[in-house]
């Protein structure tokens, strides 16, 4: 009776143990063709921030919208809004930031927290402030 026990819970850590060595290290799972409306809040900002960039690159308003509407969120304009403007108070000379600022003001969305990137030229606060 005992040895049947132990070789009962033998097998059951032995299992338990080659099913995460299987899981997590030999054949673990890869996403791929994900979704954008399938990534975590935090990957949907990194989204939003190479669409900016992308945009910035080729500047086609429509494939950037298409892009974004494929978030699959219905506020997307205001989440990309609420999004830029943290990345404004949180991180104001960066590169990504100014993507951001100029989509949106492309997208027609307005802040005062944007009122600094609204310049004749396309300056970043950073080249402004340096009198460039």
């Amino acid at each position: 009776m005992r040895r049947g026990i132990f070789i009962f819970l033998f097998g059951l850590l032995f299992g338990t143990v080659a099913g995460l060595y299987l899981g997590w290290f030999a054949f673990p799972v890869e996403w791929v063709d994900v979704l954008p409306a399938d990534l975590t809040e935090e990957e949907q900002f990194d989204y939003l921030t190479l669409v900016a960039a992308t945009y910035t690159a080729e500047q086609n308003l429509v494939t950037a919208q298409q892009r974004l509407s494929g978030l699959g969120r219905e506020d997307w304009r205001e989440w990309m809004l609420a999004h830029t403007v943290d990345a404004v108070l949180t991180d104001p000379r960066s590169i990504q930031t100014a993507n951001l600022v100029q989509l949106a003001l492309d997208f027609g969305l307005e802040s005062p927290a944007f009122t600094p990137y609204q310049t004749e030229t396309t300056n970043t606060p950073e080249e402004d402030s340096n009198g460039q």
